[in-house]
Parts: C-alpha cells; sequence; structure tokens
C-alpha cells in the first residue's frame, strides 16, 4: 500500500494542489523536505500569478481547471511586453527570473529524490511503467483514456535514457500549431529530469524539440500572441536554449 506522504504525491505542474495553506517559513532557505513540501512550494509560486482569464480548448476540456502555473506565468508576463525587440521572444526580464527559478526546482526536485529515494521505490512497485523503447506503450500511459499526470513519483523513477526517449516521443506527438496542456505538463517534467551532462545525439533531441516549438510558435503568432500554446511554447524554447545553452536556436 501507498504511503500517505508519497500518496499526496499530486502534479509537478498544476494548479490543483490539495496542499496546506501554512506560509513556507524556513523553505525558501532549504529544500523541500517530502512531497507536500514540494507541492506547497509550487503552490505558494503559483498563487503570486496574477489572474489570467484563458478561454477552454475543447480538446482538452477536462483538464481546463489544471493549467499549469509556469503557463500561466508566461502568458501574463508576455501579454504585459509590448515592445520587445523580438515580438515572438517573452520579456527578457522574465526569461531570465524563471530560468533562474526552473534551474532552482531541478536542484531541489534532485535532492527531493535523493532524500526520498526509498519511499519512492516503495510506491513506484505498484505502478507498472513501459520501457522505454515502446512508444505505443508510453503514449497510452501519458494520454490514454486515463492518462497519467506526471507526479514526483512517476517522473523520480524515470531515468536519463527514459526521460530523453520521452522527449524523442513528445516531439513526434506534437502537432504543427498546438501543444495541449497535458503535453505542455509532461514536457515541462521531463525537462527537469534531464541532465545538463548530454552526448551530441542526446542533445540533437532537445534541439529537435526546441525547433519543433519554434514552428508552433510560428504557427500561432499571425493569430495569437495571447493563445495559452504560444505561451507553451515560448516557455519550452526557453529552457533549452538557457538551461541547455542552445542560444543559437
Amino acid at each position: 500500500m501507498r504511503s500517505s506522504s508519497v500518496e499526496e504525491d499530486d502534479f509537478i505542474v498544476s494548479r490543483a494542489f490539495p496542499t496546506s495553506n501554512k506560509p513556507f517559513g524556513s523553505l525558501n532557505t532549504r529544500p523541500p523536505a517530502n512531497g507536500e513540501e514540494y507541492l506547497r512550494l509550487v503552490n505558494e509560486e503559483a498563487n503570486k500569478i496574477p489572474a489570467v482569464k484563458i478561454a477552454p480548448s475543447p480538446a482538452n476540456k477536462q483538464s481546463d481547471d489544471k493549467i499549469a502555473g509556469w503557463v500561466k506565468r508566461g502568458w501574463a508576463e508576455m501579454k504585459k511586453e509590448e515592445n520587445t525587440v523580438d515580438k515572438l521572444m517573452p520579456n527578457k526580464e522574465w526569461e531570465i527570473k524563471f530560468l533562474d527559478g526552473f534551474e532552482g526546482m531541478r536542484q531541489k526536485l534532485r535532492r527531493w529524490i535523493d532524500k526520498q529515494a526509498s519511499n519512492i521505490n516503495q510506491a513506484a512497485e505498484t505502478l507498472e511503467m513501459p520501457k522505454h523503447r515502446n512508444k505505443t506503450a508510453w503514449y497510452k500511459f501519458c494520454y490514454g483514456s486515463a492518462g497519467t499526470v506526471p507526479t514526483l513519483s512517476i517522473i523520480s523513477k524515470v531515468d536519463q535514457q527514459t526521460t530523453l526517449s520521452l522527449i524523442s516521443y513528445h516531439t513526434e506527438w506534437l502537432s504543427d500549431n498546438e501543444i495541449s496542456k497535458a503535453q505542455s505538463q509532461w514536457i515541462f517534467a521531463l525537462l527537469l529530469r534531464v541532465d545538463k551532462l548530454l552526448t551530441p545525439n542526446q542533445t540533437s533531441l532537445l534541439r529537435e524539440l526546441c525547433r519543433k516549438c519554434i514552428d508552433i510558435r510560428k504557427n500561432l503568432s499571425a493569430r495569437d500572441m495571447d493563445d495559452i500554446n504560444f505561451a507553451s511554447a515560448n516557455i519550452i524554447i526557453s529552457i533549452i536554449r538557457g538551461i541547455f545553452g542552445q542560444k543559437d536556436l
């Protein structure tokens, strides 16, 4: 049976966090000690984001109340920026702050995994995950009728090889003009897990994903720069360029 601390596992990148509203206090100066503290930390950041009204997507109607906080942040800040040199890119000040926060989240997640290793292994024993080469099985796992959100225990069990395989699969699964909320959550969670020590072939997988998002952004830019897909694409591009050093893209 899963322990209560891991049962609270919830979404890494979702607005709907079933956690306490108590202030963090010392959490601002130390990593989260458990899953609930980690989720509360993310939730507090999400609560700082100005309210944003986003039109529901018929294709993702069941997920409308679970818009990722990082998507809302990017959308809201991009909307404020009117004098950017490159209108397709987000506010530079926001991008710097976002990437700093993202890198901090990567480090905290890594330390959380190290500290909670035994609990993670115990909780994941009951969850059968596909082999990293089984693309069809992974699609059903992530986006099948039941759908699986990228919880802490799931993402913690995904190794570097599987993470990079999933990034390659997601690049194929993205359409030419849309990144669904579920896809944005999975890609964000996977990028949290990618180790920066990459071979040229592994780096090319990130570059392919970045190029795909650039194409999506181009296809959307003529319609509406406030589109949630536009913000999602920009944030993924920012992560790959800024965190993984692919600034030429």
